[in-house]
């Protein structure tokens, strides 16, 4: 069940009600981007750079979505000679990226207007948190009895943000160690005047680092140290397809576990590793993060190029496109349990 407060706080943020949390968190999926900000792979990829925010396209009729793909298919051919070459892969799939980057900014823009209650401009970590926790089903009393006891430790002289043991007893589970994160974040991301304020941009930095060429940096970073073994600020092939702590193979998982790695190993060689010398650098993981890449953005046309072109021609045809609606629509990723916990 919800509270009260956190439905009347979706409903003034114009969001839906089970969402709310969500969108107050720096989100771990990232529209248009290869991989998740906890390390795995982002199985929507190839169906959000060519469809675009069609979220409903699962859920309608097999000739509305027919339809959808004659109406994208369309769009795509400047040319408009009846088939997708190349080029104009490339284009439009730059082309749904920056829709992707509009829309982020933009609910970034509304979500901050309407936590900044003074409208100064800024946002600061006790906002932030108090709509966090009460988003979270705080007891808005306790919240604020919380904060004022937090202020009172923190020596004001100084910009850094810390949480006590005294704080398991008011957290629930899981909680400190998530705003622990996101707090390490938060001063990630305070690049201006290092004060715990964010202005919308920096806001923007925080949920949304694609946006930003030093967030992709950080982002590379974060990745890197969660999959790093032997910390030496790269990453093997063995590392990067190495099972999530915790999960045991047995009969039952050992084929969606050998699928799992494999498709990570292929992404490892095919694509990550630039140089092919078996080690995958933070420049490295840097490019393929980053969504504007020309590099990457030429490999995923010619991906999709290469999963669909049935009679070999370089380009493809509206029924090359619709013979393959599912492979192209939905990642050929196996659909298991072993997505990583976000532990950045």
């Amino acid at each position: 069940m919800f509270s009260s407060f956190e439905a009347a706080m979706a409903k003034s943020l114009d969001i839906p009600m089970v969402d709310s949390v969500d969108r107050l968190a720096p989100p771990d999926h990232l529209d248009g981007i290869k991989m998740e900000q906890d390390g795995h792979l982002n199985k929507k990829f190839h169906k959000e750079v060519f469809l675009g925010d069609l979220e409903d396209f699962e859920d309608i009729s097999y000739e509305e979505r027919k339809s959808k793909l004659d109406e994208v298919f369309n769009k795509a051919d400047t040319n408009r000679d009846e088939y997708l070459e190349l080029s104009e892969l490339e284009a439009w799939i730059m082309k749904k990226l920056e829709e992707h980057f509009y829309e982020a900014a933009d609910e970034n823009g509304r979500i901050f207007a309407k936590l900044d209650k003074n409208k100064d401009g800024f946002l600061d970590w006790d906002e932030y948190l108090r709509m966090y926790l009460l988003a979270r089903g705080y007891h808005k009393d306790k919240v604020e009895k919380y904060l004022k006891g937090m202020n009172a430790k923190i020596d004001s002289s100084k910009s850094e943000i810390k949480f006590s043991t005294d704080d398991e007893k008011f957290f629930h589970d899981g909680d400190k160690d998530t705003l622990l994160r996101y707090k390490d974040r938060w001063e990630e991301s305070d690049t201006e005047k290092k004060d715990n304020k964010l202005t919308k941009s920096e806001f923007l930095k925080f949920r949304h680092p694609e946006h930003r060429d030093d967030s992709m940096q950080e982002m590379a970073g974060s990745i890197i140290h969660g999959l790093d073994k032997n910390d030496d600020g790269n990453l093997t092939v063995e590392e990067f397809i190495a099972l999530p702590p915790g999960i045991s193979s047995d009969v039952n998982t050992e084929e969606e576990d050998f699928k799992w790695q494999n498709e990570r190993k292929k992404e490892f060689t095919d694509s990550i590793d630039l140089n092919k010398d078996g080690i995958v650098n933070l420049n490295e993981l840097k490019a393929y993060l980053n969504p504007r890449n020309p590099i990457q953005i030429k490999n995923e046309a010619m991906a999709i190029l290469e999963m669909i072109d049935d009679d070999y021609n370089g380009k493809l045809s509206k029924e090359e496109v619709k013979r393959h609606e599912t492979e192209f629509i939905y990642s050929k990723m196996v659909e298991t349990a072993r997505n990583f916990h976000d532990e950045f």
